[in-house]
């Protein structure tokens, strides 16, 4: 339990709504900010309803008064977060949301740039291709292509459990909520720091068409089209379709400044049917899926740092690999010259090749964004694409019951994407990455409503993965693999190969309700059983195409040194070994199983007016790494992790229609918290491996306030400070000091303080236009990469503003949207970390200007 010392602070500011450091959590109540899609014939702004949540809210429940003028407007959201349409002031839980157009307008493509509008919301690159979302602090920063994250990601209540997958969500979108703090009850596995519901938009009644057009910065087109409505009497369907395309690459080379990279190629598709028999049933059939053949991101490279430094044990062992050497009673070839690498690196030499140890390096303090470097002689290029089929059905079996179920199933795959990933102009730790996953959700509950107006439901959900990746490395100069140090050339092997398959089962029970005991109180209880089996077998090889005397000889060294004196290890054959020298493939089980819960009370004194408290425990799944591994112990699995969380928060319109706020305070107490952290292997270097950390805490505050204080006019601020802390943890560092006490250290990726405001303006001009201009602007605090607080890992503060000059017909046919997003050219940053020979930083985007012209048709 958190102390009082630490913990009354934070009740006092959201009790009372006060705090500067607040921001909306759990639905309460929040009303946010949307952009009017409807006609309008002047510029007044009102108060609107409309339908949000993991399913769209029945229509009765989604008409709604237009924000006039096609601007920004304080509104009233129906959500359906806990599986049944109420509204966003009426429920217990924190949410953030935002409609699909507002979306545009803020320049979000994808659930990555959700960080720059959701205050305690960050997105991380992995350096692998698969992003890291951290929410209230809660992340997992993981390189594994088929790792699960903390934040759950849905579409229309169909799971997204794997990052990668979630690149292409924001396809014909009519709004996202994000929901903070654990959500398994409902939502199921891994949603510790909370979930991201994406709702699509649906068929209409009538015939609707739209086609929009975009030209920006980089010669960037983007075009999206849509077309709605009914097939039949009882059919109709709506289908969608995104380019997204540039001819200039937005980064150049530090080393060739006429050398560009990052053009952009990717295109999304989403189509609906939805059939009504009866008004007892429904059935909804979607697909929906997106490609990305882009260039991919190069890092900067900010500091030469050697991959394998000394480490306290690297004399012992090397000295135990030379005697096996030394007394080999049959010649092998390159045992000589492997035998002189090893005695420099006996005497403390590390071996940097020339043109690694030479390399220019972009400057840490930099603001230029659009420098980096790669290796000329490859084409570093994405190739992903992912597509999913889901099926709903709603029975109503009488007035207060329905039975629901949803099965999906999806595919994402990398087929040869190619990273440059050591931000240098020659190859040093680039990859060619080849995975997919194959996921089969399938969910079937049962909700109604008992006493009066009191509500129920029981449900039971399955999902089955099976996951695979196989990472082809270019090791040429990298220092662990000992390089020539004239030519440069990797003398051992210039070629690796890191594998891995997964395949897990999980199987769950849940059931939540709730009890209006007094008119002012209600009591929400919720509860789930969760069984997950999960099953790997993956290992580290030498690649079929590398140059050097081989890996073989130093690995059966290696395995002899543990008693093991057979050779092992043949030409292709793994490499990674066990406590006795074995170097057969890893196979490992993990089978886990929990119970979490949710208890929530809530008051609401007088109309307009929530106040909540709430406790939930949530866990995420166990799992094994992917990683280039030299020792089979990096293949030890983390197990499930667990968050207690404690919150109370309020909803306040306090002037209804023109002043809503929402506060929130919570504390989280953290058990086995996934980290990925160092092995200090003697050879190599400090190696990757996941571990649990066994207590952590987290605490925060947030605050939410929207205003429209003349007509025409809205203003929103959101804010989050969030203190994260490790509290008992001993590891290896990322530079290889072993048993170092982490006890203190704040999370990495956790920025302390993020927060953001909006200004939006419309009035009418003349009798057939509106005028529109609006602004934001969002800031984060610093954080670092590593749990140490290495300096060399930092990430600096930064904020970014976007504005806009937007022009509508009053009839809601056509618009333009002149725009500029990160006006000022603010440097950001996404990630830092050690690839190879080099410590290198993945850059935000600079400057982009444009104009946005759409024609709807209805």
């Amino acid at each position: 339990m958190p102390s009082k010392k630490r913990l009354l602070p934070l009740v006092a500011a959201a009790a009372f709504g006060v705090s500067a450091d607040l921001h909306a959590q759990e639905p309460v109540v929040a009303t946010v900010a949307e952009q009017a899609t409807e006609p309008s014939t002047d510029s007044t702004t009102e108060l609107d309803t409309i339908a949000v949540g993991a399913e769209a809210a029945p229509e009765p429940l989604s008409s709604a008064a237009p924000v006039r003028g096609g601007g920004l407007g304080i509104e009233e959201v129906v959500v359906t977060a806990q599986r049944r349409a109420e509204a966003i002031n009426d429920i217990p839980i924190s949410i953030t949301a935002f409609s699909g157009d507002t979306l545009a307008a803020l320049g979000v493509t994808d659930t990555r740039d959700l960080g720059n509008v959701t205050p305690g919301f960050t997105a991380a690159d992995s350096g692998y291709n698969t992003p890291v979302y951290t929410l209230r602090g809660i992340g997992f920063n993981d390189t594994t292509y088929t790792a699960t994250s903390t934040v759950g990601v849905y579409v229309d209540e169909t799971p997204l459990p794997y990052s990668i997958m979630t690149k292409g969500a924001n396809l014909d979108v009519e709004r996202v909520e994000i929901l903070k703090g654990p959500q398994g009850i409902l939502y199921g596995r891994n949603t510790t720091g909370g979930a991201i519901n994406y709702i699509a938009r649906k068929p209409t009644d009538t015939f609707e068409y739209g086609l929009t057009g975009t030209y920006s910065s980089f010669e960037t087109t983007e075009i999206e089209g849509y077309a709605s409505g009914p097939l039949t009497d009882d059919l109709k369907g709506r289908i969608a379709v995104k380019d997204l395309r540039s001819q200039e690459g937005w980064q150049r080379s530090l080393t060739r400044p006429d050398d560009r990279l990052g053009k952009k190629d990717k295109q999304s598709f989403r189509g609906i049917l939805e059939w009504t028999p009866d008004a007892d049933l429904f059935f909804r059939l979607s697909a929906d899926g997106w490609s990305d053949r882009s260039d991919a991101q190069a890092p900067q490279a900010i500091f030469i740092n050697p991959q394998n430094p000394i480490v306290p044990n690297t004399p012992a062992a090397v000295g135990q690999v030379l005697d096996v050497l030394q007394n080999l009673t049959t010649p092998v070839p390159g045992v000589g010259a492997l035998v002189q690498t090893l005695n420099n690196r006996l005497g403390n030499n590390v071996i940097l090749a020339p043109q690694v140890a030479n390399h220019p390096t972009v400057d840490q303090n930099t603001d230029d964004m659009r420098v980096a470097d790669w290796a000329p002689q490859h084409r570093w290029m994405l190739d992903d694409n992912y597509w999913n089929v889901a099926l709903r059905n709603e029975w109503t079996l009488d007035d207060s019951t329905t039975l629901t179920s949803i099965a999906s199933y999806a595919q994402v795959a990398s087929d040869g994407s190619s990273l440059p990933q050591s931000g240098l102009s020659v190859y040093n730790s680039e990859q060619i990455i080849t995975a997919g996953i194959n996921t089969t959700s399938l969910e079937s509950r049962l909700a109604g409503q008992w006493g009066d107006g009191n509500n129920w439901l029981l449900g039971v959900n399955a999902a089955f993965d099976d996951g695979n990746e196989s990472h082809y490395i270019f090791t040429d100069t990298q220092s662990a693999l000992f390089p020539d140090p004239i030519t440069g050339q990797a003398l051992l092997a210039s070629r690796i190969t890191v594998a891995g398959s997964t395949r897990a089962r999980t199987l769950g029970i849940f059931a939540n309700g709730d009890w209006r005991f007094a008119d002012t109180l209600k009591l929400t209880l919720g509860m789930r059983y969760s069984d997950e089996a999960r099953k790997f077998h993956g290992c580290s090889r030498e690649g079929p195409d590398s140059q050097g005397i081989g890996l073989e000889l130093l690995f059966n060294a290696l395995a002899a040194t543990k008693g093991n004196l057979s050779f092992p290890v043949k030409d292709g054959e793994c490499l990674t070994l066990d406590e006795n020298g074995n170097n057969d493939e890893f196979h490992g089980k993990l089978d886990e199983d929990n119970l979490s819960g949710r208890a929530v009370l809530d008051w609401t004194p007088i109309n307009h007016y929530l106040f909540y408290a709430s406790y939930a425990r949530g866990f995420k799944s166990g799992g094994f790494p992917v990683t280039n591994s030299s020792d089979q112990i990096q293949y030890t699995p983390v197990t499930q992790e667990r968050l207690d969380a404690f919150e109370i928060g309020s909803k306040t319109a306090l002037i209804p229609r023109v002043l809503q706020v929402n506060t929130a305070a919570f504390y989280y107490d953290y058990t086995d918290k996934q980290l990925l952290t160092r092995f200090a292997d003697p050879i190599f270097g400090p190696l990757p491996i996941l571990r649990n950390a066994p207590k952590s805490t987290v605490q925060g505050v947030e605050l939410d306030l929207q205003l429209t204080p003349i007509q025409g006019l809205f203003i929103s601020g959101a804010a989050s400070y969030i203190d994260t802390r490790i509290d008992e943890f001993v590891s290896t560092t990322i530079s290889g000091e072993e048993n170092h006490d982490f006890s203190g250290r704040p999370f990495n990726f956790a920025p302390r303080f993020q927060y953001s405001v909006l200004a939006d303006y419309s009035f009418q001009i003349g009798a057939r236009l509106n005028l529109g201009i609006g602004a934001d602007y969002s800031y984060m605090s610093k954080t670092n990469s590593t749990l140490e607080g290495d300096p060399r890992y930092a990430h600096r503060a930064y904020g970014l503003t976007n504005v806009r000059l937007r022009l509508t017909t009053t009839d809601g046919h056509w618009s333009a949207m002149l725009f500029a997003r990160n006006v000022f050219d603010e440097f950001s940053q996404i990630s830092v970390f050690q690839l190879g020979d080099a410590i290198v930083r993945y850059a935000g985007e600079p400057r982009t200007v444009g104009l946005t012209i759409s024609y709807n048709g209805f």
